[in-house]
């Protein structure tokens, strides 16, 4: 659902590697290049998710070798004293080369206010491997756009090794109305038909103030949640239960006070 410009990029991103194949079986030379990519964009974008995609469509097209996807953060990549940020952060690479490596809020890894930090050595340490491996390795690190912008221009060599940058925008009212029916879908519920047009305006609702760290899909995750939990109260109340009514989630389940919206 959604996600249209950043579906365009993937394609692009298929096409030319299909180019590139096609034109070594032809003896052509093609310059050397690394696949690592930049992600933009506010929690529960689909960046995760797109990650994962990222290795299984570059398994398929015969770059990675693997394809298999790693997720590290700064505690896993990060140590405490001298000398131990080299071997974690180098067994984590390790065990993500013929993959993705993916790392949400890579700017941790900079972080300055912490006492004898030790990013730059992590950061260091993972722009070597980006270009001794760049063959069969995807780096893809992600998080909100000031920050990251911020973040690659820590390391003169940092922007450069990046040759793909997705900016993954917030989902439209609409967009999360599908995400959320969806996932209710998926968990085996249905939002009654006479329910959706009040729902959709709980949702532009909760649009309407949120704040920066809104989760989009992961928020209409925890809004069916609660309406899962209210459903349950409301069908205590009654002796008997039918099939229809265990499947059905009407407007009222979907009520919830302004502090659960703002939380949301």
């Amino acid at each position: 659902i959604g996600l249209h410009d950043v579906k365009k990029e993937v394609e692009i991103l298929m096409n030319f590697q299909q180019i590139r194949i096609e034109r070594e079986k032809y003896g052509f030379l093609n310059e050397p290049i690394n696949n690592h990519m930049v992600f933009y964009g506010p929690p529960g974008t689909g960046k995760t998710e797109i990650a994962r995609l990222v290795g299984k469509i570059f398994k398929c097209l015969g770059i990675l070798s693997k394809g298999h996807f790693i997720e590290a953060d700064r505690s896993s990549l990060i140590g405490g004293y001298i000398g131990q940020t080299a071997i974690k952060t180098n067994d984590v690479l390790q065990s993500a080369l013929g993959g993705v490596l993916f790392i949400d809020e890579a700017y941790s890894l900079n972080s300055s206010s912490v006492s004898g930090d030790f990013g730059a050595e992590c950061i260091s340490t993972i722009l070597k491997f980006m270009e001794d491996k760049r063959d069969d390795f995807i780096l893809i690190v992600a998080g909100y756009e000031k920050e990251m912008s911020e973040f690659l221009n820590v390391n003169a060599g940092l922007k450069s090794r990046f040759n793909s940058q997705l900016y993954f925008p917030n989902f439209t009212e609409k967009e999360l109305l599908e995400i959320l029916l969806k996932i209710a879908k998926d968990k085996g519920y249905r939002v009654l038909g006479n329910s959706k047009t009040l729902l959709r305006n709980k949702i532009a609702q909760i649009s309407e103030i949120k704040k920066p760290t809104f989760g989009n899909a992961r928020s209409m995750r925890n809004l069916l949640e609660i309406a899962i939990k209210n459903q349950a109260r409301r069908l205590m109340m009654k002796k008997e239960r039918t099939k229809d009514q265990l499947l059905e989630l009407i407007f009222e389940d979907f009520d919830i006070d302004f502090q659960q919206l703002e939380d949301i």
